[in-house]
């Protein structure tokens, strides 16, 4: 029996489990820090119910209510009644036509409410701050017609927790100015 090539053999299997070892640690640490990024946003799955002119902004579940964790971002789809005279496009031909979602809320602070790439107003130009609710929607409404759009919003991390009392607003470009569209009160629990 030649005992060189089995030594060889032995050495060979033990780069060869060491190599495998080092590929498995990458692949895993990579895996984990890609699970942990989508876990940090929440996705709410409860069912829209249609708008109507009656309630034009519909949030998940049909409640007057919204609960969100501060710091952290949350996708929802609300459906939208739009009984304007312009279509509701959150992502318009230009960003200075894009619609978009604004409003403010009142309860332990003041939250703005702004919309992530729109950039319509001076307002709306400022980058996020501690006080904001910032939402980034996508979707296209016609004018008196009802549809589905997905916001990502996101609670900044500096708000204070408690319910607040807010009022949304959704502005559509009528291809010379803005014009609000619709708005809704709805409670805020941010906890």
């Amino acid at each position: 029996m030649n005992k060189k090539g089995a030594l060889e053999l032995s050495v060979n299997a033990i780069v060869i489990l060491i190599i495998a070892l080092t590929v498995l640690g990458l692949v895993l640490g990579f895996a984990v820090s890609k699970f942990r990024g989508l876990s940090e946003q929440l996705v709410i799955t409860e069912e829209t119910p249609t708008a109507t002119p009656q309630i034009p902004i519909q949030f998940p579940g049909g409640d007057n209510e919204l609960t969100l964790t501060k710091g952290q971002t949350t996708q929802l789809t609300l459906s939208i009644y739009n009984p304007s005279v312009a279509d509701i496009e959150f992502r318009g031909a230009t960003a200075n036509q894009a619609s978009y979602i604004a409003g403010s809320c009142a309860g332990p602070d003041t939250i703005v409410i702004k919309n992530a790439h729109a950039k319509v107003l001076g307002a709306m130009k400022e980058t996020a701050s501690d006080d904001e609710l910032v939402f980034d929607t996508v979707g296209d409404i016609d004018k008196g017609k009802t549809g589905d759009a997905i916001a990502v919003v996101t609670a900044e991390g500096g708000l204070s927790t408690g319910t607040y009392s807010c009022l949304i607003e959704i502005y559509a470009y009528d291809s010379t100015a803005y014009t609000k569209a619709i708005s809704r009160s709805i409670f805020l629990n941010i906890i």
